[in-house]
């Protein structure tokens, strides 16, 4: 794939300003590596995939920059999830006076909403809600 195509692919994340900084990356990179020999490095697939997984991750926050609505014990609930990346959904609970149960299923509604599958996800939203 050349630098221009990578400009060129049809659902791609090329229109997504967040998106625009990992894709210069990577059309550098694409423009260094079309010298003469195939990429051998190992290293080198693992570093792309892992820019690649970050370019859909921005895409998908891009895509959602009209934040969901949250309801407040969601927001209360996000707030730790984001924010307190320490602490267990237990203690979260206990923090809020809640079972830990109702932590679970508040943290399963976040991130259905939000497209994310990881806490550590969260890190790319807002520390604060609205």
């Amino acid at each position: 794939m050349s630098a221009e195509q990578l400009d060129t692919e049809e659902g791609g994340a090329t229109d997504t300003p967040a998106a625009l900084p990992a894709l210069d990356h990577i059309r550098g990179y694409v423009a260094a590596a079309e010298l003469s020999a195939p990429i051998t490095d190992p290293r080198v697939w693992v570093w792309l995939g892992a820019l690649v997984e970050e370019v859909e991750l921005l895409r998908r926050i891009t895509e959602t920059m009209n934040l969901p609505a949250l309801s407040e014990a969601q927001q209360r609930v996000y707030h730790y999830l984001r924010n307190a990346t320490t602490m267990t959904l237990g203690e979260i609970g206990s923090a809020l006076y809640v079972s830990e149960n109702t932590v679970k299923s508040h943290a399963k509604v976040i991130y259905a909403k939000l497209g994310v599958t990881r806490r550590r996800d969260l890190q790319r939203y807002p520390a604060r809600w609205r």
